[in-house]
C-alpha cells in the first residue's frame, strides 16, 4: 500500500487534531483578551514563557496536520519536513525548559506540562519523521501520540492560563 493510501486512512485522526488545535489557539485569543488588563511591562516577560509556548505548539500541530494532508507528498519529503519541525521545536522547548527553570516560583505542574512534556512528544516526532523518511508507516503511530500529547499539554495549559487570568480579575 502506497503512502497516498496509507493516510487516507488517517485524515479523521487529523481532521479532529487539527480542528481541536485551530478552536484552541482561537480561545488562546479569549484568553489574551482576559489577560489583556494583566499584562504591563512588568509582566510581559511572564505573559511570553507561558502563552507563547501554547501558541508555538498549537502552530505545530496545525502545520503538522497540514503536512499530513498535502496530496502527492512523498515519504522521504514528509519525512524531512517533519523532521525538521521536530528538531526546531525540540529546541524552542528546551529554550522554554531553561527560562521555566531559571524562573523564580513555577509551580512543578507548569514545569511539567509548560517545559517537560514538549520535549519527548518532539523527540518523538523526530522519530516518526526517520520512520516516514525511511518509508515505514510505523512512523505516523508514533506522530500520532506526539501530536495527541501536544495536544493534551495545550488544552492543560490554556485551562491553566484561563484559570490563572480568571482570578487575577476577581481580585481586582
Amino acid at each position: 500500500m502506497s503512502l497516498a493510501d496509507t493516510l487516507r486512512d488517517w485524515r479523521d485522526f487529523y481532521a479532529v487534531i487539527g480542528a481541536a488545535a485551530a478552536t484552541l489557539l482561537g480561545a488562546m485569543f479569549v484568553v489574551a483578551s482576559l489577560g489583556a488588563g494583566y499584562v504591563t511591562r512588568s509582566h510581559l516577560a511572564g505573559f511570553r514563557l507561558f502563552v507563547t509556548p501554547i501558541v508555538i505548539h498549537l502552530c505545530v500541530i496545525l502545520f503538522t496536520v497540514a503536512a499530513m494532508v498535502v496530496p502527492g507528498l512523498g515519504s522521504g519529503v514528509l519525512g524531512a519536513v517533519l523532521g525538521a519541525v521536530g528538531i526546531v521545536s525540540l529546541a524552542y522547548s528546551g529554550k522554554v525548559w531553561t527560562r521555566i527553570n531559571l524562573r523564580d516560583g513555577t509551580d512543578t505542574d507548569d514545569l511539567i506540562w509548560y517545559a517537560l512534556v514538549p520535549l519527548p512528544a518532539y523527540a518523538a516526532m523526530v522519530g516518526a519523521a526517520i520512520f516516514l523518511w525511511q518509508g515505514l508507516t510505523m512512523g505516523l503511530y508514533i506522530l500520532a501520540a506526539a501530536l495527541a500529547v501536544l495536544l493534551a499539554a495545550c488544552i492543560r495549559n490554556a485551562w491553566d492560563m484561563i484559570l490563572y487570568f480568571v482570578i487575577k480579575n476577581r481580585r481586582k
